[in-house]
């Protein structure tokens, strides 16, 4: 089922019944993200509530497109291995342990032992192997950064949206308490006018 925010807080309550978006299940940063920008509203609407629901789905995306283009990257590095395995005989299948040895990271044992024999057998290291596989997925790679950067694009117009109605609404706020204090010396005016 999709996780979806159905908690019983009365500052929730319009973000429940105004959201459009529910993420497919297991996209719980989403749901953080989009509790968290709406924590940060002083006076939620209905307008605000719409507008950061679009900003955490940015967010999404954004990270969403970002892991695939190292998915992509990483399956082209695994197909390039498998395609060098019969260039030499008796070379050991190096495919299956590239995933592990990128996991663990640069500097751990198991990266440098699995780097060390990809060089033995393929003549490359890992960057080199991560240089070639990433130039033969330019074009997805680019398609990738395209749709990031529209992403990005479309954040900065929503964050200046957003600030337009809170800028807005502090102006209200303003205003509401510029006639508060003018009502409150008027009074006094008054007061004195009277006693005198």
């Amino acid at each position: 089922m999709a996780a979806k925010i159905t908690v019983k807080d009365e500052h929730l309550e319009l973000l429940n019944r105004v959201r459009t978006v529910h993420m497919d299940e297991g996209n719980f940063e989403y749901e953080e993200v989009l509790q968290g920008l709406y924590y940060e509203l002083d006076k939620p609407s209905v307008l605000s509530v719409l507008i950061i629901e679009q900003i955490a789905q940015g967010f999404f995306w954004i990270k969403r497109h970002t892991q695939d283009k190292e998915s992509l990257v990483h399956s082209a590095m695994i197909g390039l291995v498998r395609d060098f395995s019969f260039s030499k005989p008796g070379a050991p299948k190096l495919a299956p342990r590239l995933s592990e040895a990128i996991e663990k990271g640069r500097y751990s044992e198991e990266y440098e032992l699995f780097e060390t024999e990809l060089n033995i057998w393929k003549g490359v290291t890992i960057d080199e192997l991560r240089s070639k596989a990433t130039s033969s997925k330019i074009k997805d790679l680019r398609t990738l950064d395209d749709l990031i950067n529209r992403q990005v694009q479309n954040l900065r117009h929503l964050q200046k949206s957003l600030d337009a109605i809170d800028f807005k609404k502090r102006i209200i706020n303003k205003m509401d308490l510029e006639l508060e204090r003018i009502e409150a010396e008027n009074a006094k005016l008054l007061i004195e006018t009277e006693h005198a």
